[in-house]
């Protein structure tokens, strides 16, 4: 919390039972919630509500040894851009369309 000083920990795969993640590496926060990936595990992003629970958003297959990285959103919110670094055999770059303001609002307030 930028407007008091404060850091709070969302989210602990060692304190949280069923943990969605494993291998955290990147973030990006988007409103209130966190978008976080993985390196390696099941290769998932996977939003971190304001609350710490957490859902996965999307599933890369077929790529195992590899990891999720550099995920971005444009300027409208609309588009999500991340890469597999290394692929099938080479890195991937991806681009998700999607209303994700309303997939974060449901998670956030359910």
């Amino acid at each position: 919390d930028l407007t008091t000083d404060r850091i709070r920990i969302l989210y602990d795969a060692a304190t949280t039972p069923d943990a969605d993640l494993s291998g955290v590496d990147n973030i990006i926060a988007a409103g209130e919630a966190l978008y976080v990936d993985e390196d390696g595990g099941n290769m998932e992003l996977v939003l971190v509500g304001k609350d710490g629970r957490t859902q996965p958003c999307l599933r890369i297959v077929g790529q195992d040894g590899s990891e999720i990285t550099g995920p971005a959103f444009d300027p409208s919110g609309t588009r999500l851009y991340f890469s597999s670094q290394r692929g099938a055999t080479f890195g991937i770059t991806y681009e998700v369309t999607g209303p994700f303001a309303a997939f974060r609002d449901a998670v956030l307030s359910a």
